[in-house]
């Protein structure tokens, strides 16, 4: 979830960061640490959601800089990185040397292989297909007796 590095969960107000568990609202798609969003127990736009309420990020993208140490996205406006700590450079620029632009980019680069490796992946598909069916068609399946019950079937028709 890339997109909700760095901006404040809207639970508690920190900063989520590559190492935080992210839940994002099915309805409004507002992100929450896993622990906020099960301790409030829904979410904290759901008056809204009826009026077709939509979270947007809360930073321009030319406001984010990238850490050198940890590749976590921060405000250029913070003199540490929210996740690691690190001193950020002073200059403006995203990295303080080529060294580091190229740590921060292959740390994406790997980054973004690894979602899509879990993305691809078959038991990722299944979930994703159950929770799709059991939201469709009202009922609560687990993944065993959807590839068990429905998954033979849904190809013949």
């Amino acid at each position: 979830m890339p997109k909700y590095y760095g901006c404040p969960c809207e639970g508690c107000g920190k900063p989520l960061t590559l190492r935080d568990d992210i839940v994002v609202c099915p309805d409004c798609g507002a992100p929450y640490h896993r622990d906020c969003y099960e301790k409030l127990g829904r979410c904290i736009h759901s008056p809204a959601h009826a009026a077709d309420y939509e979270w947007k990020f809360p930073y321009q993208e030319s406001e984010l800089c990238t850490c050198p140490s940890c590749g976590e996205r921060t405000l250029r406006s913070e003199e540490h990185c929210r996740c690691c700590g690190a001193k950020l450079t002073s200059s403006g620029n995203e990295y303080c040397s080529d060294a580091c632009r190229r740590r921060g980019e292959e740390m994406w680069r790997r980054e973004r292989i690894r979602r899509k490796l879990a993305n691809a992946n078959p038991i990722s598909r299944i979930i994703k297909e159950t929770e799709e069916y059991n939201r469709a068609h009202g009922t609560d399946y687990t993944y065993g007796e959807y590839v068990a019950y429905i998954l033979p079937g849904v190809g013949e028709k």
